[in-house]
C-alpha cells in the first residue's frame, strides 16, 4: 500500500517536473516585446499567413501608419465591440473567461473571452492553430505585453496591424477600402461597421453573420451613445442608415457591402475633442452609470426610437 502511495507520488511529482520544463522552455522561446515601445511592426504572424502564397514579401504600409490620437472615435468604438474592460484588466478579463465556461456547460459551445492585448499578441507572433503550447505562450506575450507597454500603445499596435478583410490589415487601409477616406473623418455609422467586422473580418455578411454583426453594431452605437462620444442624434442617423442599408441588400439578395455613399451625410470633420476621452477609458464610467445602458453582449437590438434630440 505504501508502495503504490509512493509511485504516485513519484508519478506527480516527475509530471510537475515535465510540465515546470516545458512551461521554462515555452517561457525562454517567446519574443522580446519591449522594442515595440518605439518601433512599428513592419510584418505580423498573421500577415505571413494570410499572404503566404500570393505576396510572400507583404509588408504593413508605412505610410498606413495612424497615431492613436487621430483616431479616437474609432479607437473607442472598438474597445466597444472587442474588449470593453480593456482599460482596467491587466490582460485578462477573467469576469469575461468566468462568462464563456458557464456559456460552454449550459450550451456546449465556448465563445472567445480573448482581449484586445491577447488578440495583438496572436495577432504580430503567433500561429493559429489551438494547442496548449501556443496558448501558454500567447499567456506570456499577454503578460509581457502588459508589463512594457501602456495601454494606449498596445490599442494603436492593435489599430494598425490587425485583420480587417481579405489582405486589409490596419485601420487606415481598413477604412480606404470600406469607406474611401482616412479613420480620422469616420461617422459613427462607419466606426460602428469596422468594429462589428473585426470578429470575423473575412466572412461575408450573410445568414449568422449577418445577423452577429447586426447585433455588434447596435451594441456598440448604444454603449457610444451612453459614454457620450455620440449624440442622440448621431445615433439615430447611424441606425437609420444601417436598416437602409439592411433593406437594399435584402431586397437585392446579395452579401451587405460599404461604401461611402452608403453612409450618414452628417459627418464630423475631426474627432480631436474626443482624443482625451482615451485617457479616461472612453468614458466607460458614464455606460455604466446609464440607466438604460443595457446589455453589453450581442442580444438582439433594441428598437429604434422614431425621435430625435440633442
Amino acid at each position: 500500500m505504501k508502495r503504490g502511495i509512493r509511485r504516485a507520488l513519484l508519478v506527480v511529482a516527475v509530471m510537475g517536473l515535465v510540465a515546470f520544463a516545458y512551461g521554462l522552455w515555452l517561457w525562454h522561446g517567446t519574443p522580446d516585446v519591449s522594442a515595440l515601445q518605439t518601433e512599428r511592426p513592419t510584418t505580423t504572424a498573421l500577415l505571413r499567413l494570410r499572404e503566404h502564397e500570393r505576396k510572400p514579401d507583404a509588408q504593413l504600409a508605412p505610410e498606413d501608419w495612424m497615431p492613436l490620437q487621430r483616431m479616437p472615435l474609432l479607437a473607442c468604438a472598438v474597445v466597444k465591440a472587442e474588449d470593453r474592460k480593456f482599460f482596467r484588466h491587466g490582460g485578462f478579463d477573467w469576469g469575461e473567461i468566468r462568462f464563456a465556461l458557464q456559456d460552454a456547460v449550459l450550451t456546449g459551445r465556448l465563445r472567445g473571452a480573448s482581449t484586445i492585448t491577447g488578440q495583438l499578441a496572436r495577432t504580430l507572433f503567433l500561429s493559429p492553430e489551438r494547442t496548449l503550447g501556443r496558448k501558454l505562450r500567447e499567456t506570456f506575450l499577454v503578460r509581457d505585453l502588459e508589463r512594457t507597454l501602456p495601454k494606449q500603445r498596445i490599442l494603436e499596435l492593435y489599430l494598425n496591424t490587425i485583420e480587417w478583410g481579405d489582405g486589409v490589415y490596419g485601420a487606415k487601409a481598413a477604412s480606404r477600402e470600406y469607406f474611401g477616406k482616412s479613420p480620422e473623418t469616420l461617422t459613427p455609422f462607419e466606426a460602428a461597421t469596422l468594429a462589428s467586422l473585426i470578429a470575423a473580418p473575412r466572412a461575408p455578411l450573410v445568414g449568422p453573420n449577418l445577423d452577429r454583426f447586426t447585433r455588434a453594431h447596435a451594441r456598440v452605437l448604444r454603449q457610444l451613445y451612453y459614454s457620450r462620444l455620440i449624440t442622440r442624434q448621431q445615433r439615430y442617423e447611424a441606425e437609420l442608415a444601417w436598416r437602409t442599408l439592411l433593406t437594399s441588400h435584402a431586397e437585392a439578395s446579395s452579401p451587405v457591402r460599404f461604401t461611402s455613399s452608403s453612409t450618414p451625410e452628417t459627418a464630423l470633420k475631426s474627432h480631436d475633442g474626443l482624443a482625451p476621452l482615451l485617457a479616461h477609458e472612453c468614458d466607460l464610467n458614464s455606460e455604466v452609470a446609464a440607466p438604460e445602458a443595457g446589455p453589453t453582449t450581442d442580444a438582439p437590438p433594441s428598437p429604434t426610437p422614431t425621435t430625435a434630440g440633442p
